[in-house]
């Protein structure tokens, strides 16, 4: 199996979840929030701590979390038999599903274009499908900065909970148009109780960097997801590329003998992942298969 492939599998979407977890979906040299593909998610203690990733942004005119507390009344949509497609178990249990809108019954996004992408679900529960109650937010969510910068949210509540946590995924799709209004490709989903919010921006208003995980040191014969963690760091694009072009990483054999140190992949400056291409193969490099790094 290539390094590629490696990338593509269960475990490391595991492993990553883990680390993106423990550092809080933050780059640890800069600080700042980000994306990572592969259907992570991050569990955080109190609806309040979502405030601070939407920093600036409004929902109806208050911060995320007395929105979520008194949601707004609008009209409802019914949605019959959505499908839950399992995507992975990730850890402690718990459920990765990509919600599957276009074979649901009576589906409200009868144009695909409008059809809401990447709706991605965490739930501690095993799941086939549910109906959901959906309410939508076009112009109510807004940037106090900009008068240019707005959102919108698709709001699903289920006839039972789905997740006992506070669960936050952050995704990359292909930028999308409704109502003749550009979307960046920035999608945030929250599960919590019986709700999924997924929020969506108008182009360019709301930016993360892409996340990389960062081996510290590399084994041969390892497989990427076989390192203890305090040798596996969250780092933006930019802060991995840093990191490679100002220290080495060693490569060692599995008696821990240094063989060689690494130097970073030319093409995507040593992160192993071109966000913009992340519509093939989750934007791995395919110079360096997802390394980031070749031997010096």
């Amino acid at each position: 199996m290539t390094y590629n492939e490696l990338l593509l599998q269960k475990e490391w979407w595991q492993k990553c979840n883990e680390i993106l977890s423990r550092d809080r979906y933050k780059c640890r040299d800069c600080g700042c929030f980000g994306f990572h593909n592969g259907y992570n998610y991050m569990k955080i203690n109190r609806i309040e701590e979502i405030d601070a990733l939407l920093n600036g942004w409004t929902f109806n005119g208050v911060v995320f979390s007395k929105f979520w507390a008194d949601i707004p009344t609008k009209k409802p949509y019914q949605i019959k038999d959505i499908i839950f497609e399992k995507v992975c178990n990730n850890i402690d249990g718990i459920n990765v599903y990509e919600l599957n809108l276009i074979e649901s019954k009576n589906n409200l996004f009868t144009n695909i274009f409008l059809c809401p992408e990447k709706l991605i679900a965490i739930s501690n529960t095993n799941i086939d499908s549910l109906d959901a109650t959906v309410y939508e937010y076009d112009n109510s969510i807004k940037k106090s900065d900009s008068s240019d910068a707005s959102g919108w949210a698709y709001l699903f509540e289920f006839p039972c909970p789905i997740s006992d946590a506070i669960c936050v995924n952050i995704e990359y799709s292909i930028p999308f148009i409704i109502n003749q209004i550009p979307y960046n490709n920035i999608i945030i989903n929250i599960t919590f109780g019986n709700r999924l919010i997924s929020i969506r921006f108008t182009y360019y208003s709301f930016k993360l960097k892409g996340l990389n995980i960062h081996h510290t040191h590399y084994t041969r014969g390892c497989k990427p997801w076989e390192y203890e963690n305090d040798s596996l760091v969250t780092l933006c694009e930019d802060c991995h590329k840093k990191r490679h072009e100002t220290s080495r990483i060693p490569l060692y054999d599995q008696g821990k003998r240094l063989i060689n140190n690494l130097v970073p992949c030319s093409r995507c400056g040593g992160s192993g992942y071109l966000p913009q291409y992340s519509h093939v193969e989750h934007g791995i490099c395919f110079k360096c298969y997802g390394e980031g790094t070749v031997i010096e």
